[in-house]
């Protein structure tokens, strides 16, 4: 049985969109500190699945070509054209066991999920759509548009609240989806505590048993605090960065990092406080949305049963 987390983000994921003006990056996480936690909590694959960007991987193999026991993946973000979910819905898609060239298509072809998707299937390319009901809202049309492209999905996110991720795995399992895992960590607190478990100990034979859906999937439970000390992480994985560590800030100069390290310090209470009550009100959203998501589940059941019906 091979072990692995097939959803983790370091910081060549890019900046994050929360505190603009010190522009800190979406994780701190760098891809050889992922490698042996990873390894450190049990996984035998690792891999680094960036925000449209492989290159924490090939940075990782550069350094280390002798890893066999590493693959390129990554999160893309698409749109969902001729929609509503056009410009409101950034459509994620895990992406695994990749190479440059199909990154590069993959990046060409982005902006509209339909031919990002049909490409992938041409190519026999692994992918799933990862936490669907992230961003998604309760609405049975635009659901089905997205259910009828994917055959797997990302049914457990370890920065989810347990009873969505809970409602996800029904809603797909009744569809007859595959359905994956993956800690969403963009720290290091988190990697490896959600995983896949497939037979195989390379990665091809890994992929392939995903495939055959001979594998299972390992989730522990979380709450808001989890994803609280997620967002505290990043804020001070910013301030260590500028301080001592410049990895992912190397390139700014002496000046910008005094500045903003000063304002770091200003935004700290304000930070601290307001990402607590800013998850917390995130998390009842989506404890808000559960009964809207059951609801279209329903009407969705019921819609098959009137064409099954209609067919007999």
């Amino acid at each position: 049985m091979a072990k692995c987390d097939l959803h983790v983000h370091s910081y060549f994921s890019g900046k994050t969109p929360h505190v603009k003006l010190l522009e800190p990056m979406d994780s701190y996480n760098t891809p050889l500190r992922i490698y042996n936690f990873a390894k450190k909590r049990g996984m035998d694959l690792v891999t680094i699945a960036d925000h449209d960007s492989i290159d924490g991987c090939l940075y990782f193999l550069n350094k280390f070509p002798e890893k066999k026991d590493f693959f390129i993946s990554e999160e893309v973000t698409s749109k969902v054209p001729g929609t509503k979910y056009h410009s409101k819905y950034p459509l994620h898609i895990g992406v695994y066991n990749i190479d440059e060239k199909i990154h590069r298509e993959i990046i060409y072809l982005k902006e509209n999920c339909f031919e990002l998707i049909e490409y992938l299937k041409k190519e026999d390319i692994f992918f799933v759509w990862n936490h669907p009901f992230f961003y998604l809202p309760p609405n049975e049309i635009g659901f089905e548009i997205l259910l009828n492209l994917f055959d797997i999905v990302e049914v457990y996110n370890g920065a989810l609240p347990d009873d969505l991720n809970s409602l996800t795995e029904d809603i797909f399992k009744f569809f007859n989806k595959s359905g994956i895992c993956g800690s969403d960590s963009h720290s290091m607190f988190n990697i490896g505590m959600c995983y896949v478990d497939a037979d195989g100990e390379s990665v091809e034979m890994f992929f392939h048993n995903l495939r055959k859906g001979n594998f299972k999937i390992n989730k522990s439970s979380i709450n808001f605090l989890y994803v609280y000390r997620e967002a505290m992480s990043i804020y001070l994985g910013y301030a260590r960065d500028l301080l001592w560590r410049n990895e992912a800030h190397k390139n700014w100069s002496a000046y910008k990092k005094i500045i903003d390290i000063i304002g770091w310090a200003l935004w700290l209470p304000v930070f601290t406080v307001g990402s607590f009550i800013y998850v917390a009100l995130q998390f009842k959203m989506f404890y808000k949305n559960i009964p809207a998501y059951k609801d279209m589940f329903d009407k969705l059941k019921e819609k098959i049963g009137r064409e099954s019906s209609v067919l007999v």
